[in-house]
């Protein structure tokens, strides 16, 4: 910008001129400085006073950019990309224990061989994953197995897979279920019971308290307990068929037994519940109901391939004891013959079913049943009037003949009947001697 100099003589006689004042001029002390030869010191350099100020209005300088290595790309992506499949793996896995967790707690409630052999398996590969509640699960299924099946290996793998979970501060539900299972299946009453009330307002423990107190014999303290878990929702097929076998054995109440048992076959799909079909033909047998509604059930039981051989042998002998009741022995006697059993355990159940047929207001529980026909579903106790067989003798051992020669003893000649019988010859009287005696 410039200014009018004011200070400056005008010449004599003129107009001094003015110059013209320009707003948009930089003033003086910041115009550019003329070039010459010597290049002076940039401004705000050394030897001058003024600042060089930067608002930010500068091009900044050109740097050139470093290229990113290839290598940190690469390994880069490799790192989104494991995250990314680890992320979807974990939740995929959890998603997985979740549906098998819920699939084998519906499996072992319905209290079958098979459901129980189909949540263990479902588990197998989740146990280590979730030490706690797939283990415990996993653990209580092999304990029933070994309980209503004998299966002592079922017995010993539950046995390993209790160890962390019972370390546990609570031990899991499952934990405490499966533990109750595995010592009532050795015979170990208390220890069952300690850890069945461990889990308090089940149905589940409730169910396996009055199974306890069955073993024990104690009727009256089973009631209560079977009682509650019967009348759970959803229903519980085991707790149903033991609450109809208390009822009916201790309270001789045939029309709740016969409900219970029929309410426990409805609920378990497919599949058959023995105890339930064994208490429906034990019902039939004492006349208070009628044959054809437990015959169904247990020509399905006999007939299910997932049905372990000796329910199956057991279904067949109640069967023929209905069909002897109803006076069809040949019925009777087919069904045992492709029961595929021995020859001793075949004369038994033939004359086991006789004597079931027999039953009148109580039933006669037989004992003395070989292995292929022992079932815990079928464990009315001895007190119930029991009628033992006892085994068939072994077949005489035939005798080994003499190498001496006899010879034939003639035999006596019987008088034919028609011939007159002789007369035994009189005796003679012998002569008096006469004594002469003085």
């Amino acid at each position: 910008m410039k200014k009018r100099r004011e200070t400056d003589p005008a010449p004599d006689g003129e107009i001094p001129e003015v110059e013209e004042f320009d707003p948009y001029a930089p003033p003086d002390d910041l115009a550019a400085p003329a070039r010459s030869g010597k290049r002076g010191p940039p401004p705000g350099g050394a030897g001058s006073g003024d600042v060089e100020l930067d608002f930010g209005l500068a091009s900044p300088s050109s740097r050139p950019r470093q290229p990113i290595p290839r290598i940190a790309i690469v390994i880069a992506v490799i790192v989104v990309v494991a995250g990314a499949l680890f992320a979807y793996r974990t939740v995929s896995r959890r998603k997985a224990l979740q549906t098998a967790f819920a699939q084998a707690e519906a499996d072992v409630r319905l209290d079958t061989a098979d459901g129980y052999r189909k949540a263990a398996a479902i588990l197998a590969p989740f146990a280590e994953q979730d030490p706690m509640d797939a283990a415990s699960l996993r653990a209580f299924a092999l304990g029933m197995l070994a309980l209503d099946y004998r299966d002592a290996e079922a017995a010993e793998e539950a046995e390993a897979l209790l160890v962390k979970p019972e370390r546990a501060d609570p031990i899991p539900r499952w934990g405490n279920l499966a533990r109750a299972a595995v010592a009532l299946s050795r015979g170990e009453a208390g220890t069952a019971m300690t850890a069945a009330s461990r889990v308090t307002a089940d149905p589940m423990a409730g169910m396996l308290e009055g199974r306890i107190a069955l073993a024990a014999g104690n009727l009256e303290a089973a009631l209560e307990p079977l009682h509650a878990a019967s009348a759970s929702e959803p229903a519980l097929p085991a707790a149903l068929a033991l609450h109809g076998d208390t009822v009916r054995r201790a309270k001789r109440d045939g029309r709740a037994a016969q409900a219970a048992y029929a309410r426990a076959l409805a609920t378990t799909g497919e599949h058959v519940h023995a105890r339930a079909a064994f208490g429906l033909a034990k019902l039939a047998l004492m006349g208070l109901v009628p044959p054809a509604e437990a015959i169904r059930p247990l020509e399905r039981l006999a007939a299910d391939p997932t049905t372990l051989p000796n329910e199956r042998a057991r279904a067949v002998l109640h069967s023929a004891a209905l069909a002897i009741r109803a006076g069809d022995r040949v019925r009777a006697t087919a069904l045992l013959d492709g029961a595929g059993l021995d020859p001793q355990a075949r004369d038994w159940a033939g004359r086991a079913a006789a004597l079931e047929a027999d039953t009148g207001r109580i039933f006669r529980a037989v004992d003395g049943a070989p292995a292929s026909l022992l079932s815990a579903s079928d464990d009315d106790p001895p007190e119930q009037q029991p009628v033992a067989i006892a085994p068939p003798l072994p077949d005489p051992v035939p005798r080994v003949a003499s190498s001496r020669t006899t010879k034939p003893v003639a035999k006596r000649a019987t008088p034919s009947p028609s011939a007159p019988k002789k007369r035994p010859a009189a005796k003679k009287a012998s002569p008096s001697r006469k004594t002469t005696r003085r």
